[in-house]
């Protein structure tokens, strides 16, 4: 956005600038998108911590709640949002034991994050089913008769336009209120909702917005991706490779950059232009750490490319995606240090 329409980033920033609530109107992410019930608590901390200066960076903005990525969690991955500063999360209901309204309560060792819960069936049909996106109309009787204003879903924004093509019309009329005779969808007001809690629940452990089967889409260990047996394999393969190459990895830093903790958010932060195929050089050159240990900073940086979830999650047997964790593989062994 900044490289291609820069016009749009500044109009963006400018207008996030006069608004008092700003940090309510832009939800958080992490850097990567990466399923984070797969990585360490301090993993998910310094990749919230990365996204945070990333977002205070590029829009001015802190923001409250958090997206997680496919919506994967379980309690060290909420506890590490919590503590970064995140106040709240965003998941579906069936990811939580109860739930009773907007936003519930979840209660961690840490303290408590609340925890907006978006309705699953919904979501899967907006995202999944490209009838439901095609009648603004139709889609908006529909909402009326399931709940109306009661009725909270949440999706990925490039499901509109990216998955399913033209969609970006379908999200201007639903959202154009006049155009819609007052009854368009709005966006959730998550500041003047933060107070009014609903009750105390509990976080189902591993749990993921598109799996049915907890976290197994991305260790090949289901089939509703519709993957071949082959698929299947091969996803096996590339997760057990990634994670058995990431534990020596950590293994290698706390070895020989024990400070890696504290400088790495900052670091990949700074990084994500090269990371992200933007340009500019790799700053690992310019880290205090050398020889071995640089390595294995470029090493782990290949690692979390890899275990991007879009190299898991397309079922077809030749799916383009699967290049994520394959390179990653082999420049990570390239490097020869685990």
């Amino acid at each position: 956005m900044n490289v291609h329409h820069p016009e749009v980033m500044a109009s963006l920033k400018r207008e996030l600038a006069r608004k008092p609530d700003a940090n309510y109107r832009i939800i958080g992410d992490p850097l990567f998108h990466i399923i984070l019930p797969f990585l360490s608590y301090d993993e998910a901390r310094i990749l919230f911590e990365a996204g945070r200066i990333a977002m205070r960076e590029d829009l001015g903005v802190t923001p409250a709640v958090v997206w997680l990525p496919e919506c994967g969690v379980d309690v060290k991955t909420a506890e590490a949002a919590l503590d970064v500063g995140y106040r709240a999360l965003v998941l579906k209901d069936t990811q939580l034991e109860t739930v009773d309204g907007d936003p519930m309560v979840v209660r961690l060792d840490r303290g408590e994050i609340l925890v907006w819960t978006s309705n699953a069936w919904l979501n899967n049909r907006v995202a999944n089913d490209p009838g439901m996106t095609v009648d603004s109309w139709g889609f908006m009787q529909m909402i009326e008769q399931w709940g109306g204003d009661g009725t909270f879903f949440a999706v990925d924004a490039e499901t509109f336009g990216h998955h399913w093509y033209k969609r970006d019309e379908f999200v201007k009329w639903v959202f154009n209120r006049e155009k819609m005779a007052k009854k368009g969808l709005v966006p959730m007001d998550f500041a003047a909702k933060m107070g009014k809690r609903k009750g105390l629940t509990y976080m189902k452990e591993g749990t993921s917005w598109s799996c049915d089967h907890g976290l197994e889409r991305w260790t090949g260990g289901c089939n509703c991706d519709n993957a071949s047996g082959v698929a299947r394999l091969q996803k096996r393969k590339y997760f057990e490779g990634l994670m058995d190459r990431r534990l020596e990895i950590l293994k290698g830093l706390d070895g020989s950059a024990s400070e890696w903790r504290r400088w790495m958010p900052g670091f990949l932060a700074a990084n994500r232009h090269y990371l992200f195929g933007e340009g500019g050089e790799n700053l690992v050159k310019r880290l205090p750490v050398r020889g071995r240990a640089g390595k294995l900073v470029e090493a782990y940086q290949m690692c979390l490319v890899g275990m991007t979830s879009c190299g898991w999650f397309f079922g077809g047997d030749g799916a383009p995606e699967r290049a994520y964790p394959q390179t990653a593989i082999e420049e990570i062994d390239r490097l020869n240090v685990v």
